[in-house]
């Protein structure tokens, strides 16, 4: 399955309350839930390179699958993961550097669209993206 591509938020589904349970102040929570943002992801074989662009902020990081790294969310939490690839999903596993607790990511191609099911402390969101 190739991630390859651009992609820009269509819907989300119970992302506030996802991010509530990070701990994202009420602010921060409102303007991510308006927030379209892009992702332009390149793929070759198992090495990613991401660009998120959003109203907040513009980052890319570059991985490869099952090897950690350190990472900065948009709302300033550090953590530190791997991705790697289950079946036809990329899954990504986090552990923040202020607790310890672990957001977990899956990516995968439906229908034509990225979806991202996001969970944190049993609280799951998701952000449906259409490719541009």
């Amino acid at each position: 399955m190739t991630f390859s591509g651009t992609w820009k938020v269509e819907k989300n589904e119970n992302y506030e309350k996802f991010l509530e349970a990070m701990g994202v102040n009420a602010v921060k929570r409102a303007a991510a839930s308006v927030d379209k943002l892009c992702l332009t992801i390149s793929q070759d074989g198992d090495s990613f390179t991401v660009k998120e662009s959003s109203l907040i902020r513009t980052t890319e990081f570059t991985f490869t699958l099952g090897a950690a790294f350190d990472a900065s969310l948009a709302d300033g939490s550090e953590v530190n993961g791997s991705w790697t690839l289950e079946g036809s999903k990329l899954v990504g596993k986090f552990a923040r550097k202020d607790n310890g607790k672990i957001i977990t990511t899956t990516r995968e191609v439906v229908d034509g669209k990225l979806v991202q099911t996001m969970n944190f402390e049993g609280v799951e969101g998701k952000r449906i993206f259409k490719k541009q």
